[in-house]
């Protein structure tokens, strides 16, 4: 890693594997499961939050982290000493489930959540309340039955959402949802298009979304 000009440097982690990079900016942030490192051209552990996912989001950042298991089962953020903004994070779900973190549109940052067959992508809405206390992450939208959010990304004022049914080893079908947020935060989403038709004999699963300014590619 290197600011430009200088001569690329290297961090050690913990964990080995760097599995997740994002910037607020000015310093990056890189996630490798057992901790988060912070800096410029160097840095060391900032974090000990198990974290697979991070992104600066609304002026802090937020994780996707394993409370229990080995699966990013809770959303948190994080204060600028690395610590958790709130106790336990901001919403938790059971061991195995898997966190996967999104962006901000209208006022609320979204993710998506999923365990085996079942998933939803939730929003966590910006600001305290009247009593100074960080909101609660609300159902945003219930993906039908066998559909799983994969991937979740904002752009255009919409939330885009990677939706993954499984049908065996290798195999699947993979769709973009175009969702419209409503006052609350709710969405309500259309299929724009079939990444992988039913019965297609690739893994798609992995794949996701990159963000150039208002886009989303």
């Amino acid at each position: 890693m290197a600011s430009p000009g200088a001569s690329p440097g290297s961090v050690a982690t913990g964990g080995g594997t760097v599995l997740d990079l994002t910037s607020d900016g000015i310093r990056w942030y890189a996630a490798d499961g057992a901790d988060i490192y912070r800096g410029t051209t160097s840095g060391a552990s900032w974090s000990t939050e198990d974290a697979y996912e991070v992104q600066w989001a609304a002026g802090r950042i937020c994780a996707a982290v394993a409370s229990a298991g080995s699966t990013p089962n809770r959303f948190t953020t994080l204060n600028d000493a690395g610590a958790e903004e709130k106790a336990a994070g901001h919403l938790t779900l059971p061991a195995g489930s898997t966190i996967t973190l999104g962006g901000t549109t209208g006022g609320n940052f979204y993710f998506g959540g999923y365990a085996g067959s079942t998933g939803s992508v939730y929003a966590w809405k910006l600001g305290v309340d009247e009593s100074g206390d960080f909101f609660v992450p609300i159902e945003a939208l219930e993906l039908p039955a066998g559909l799983v959010p994969t991937a979740v990304a904002t752009g255009g004022g919409y939330v885009w959402v990677r939706a993954w049914r499984s049908e065996g080893t290798n195999k699947g079908q993979a769709l973009i949802l175009q969702c419209v947020p409503d006052e609350s935060g709710g969405l309500v989403a259309t299929t724009v298009t079939e990444v992988a038709p039913v019965g297609t004999s690739a893994d798609h699963q992995v794949d996701g979304f990159a963000n150039h300014e208002d886009l989303v590619l």
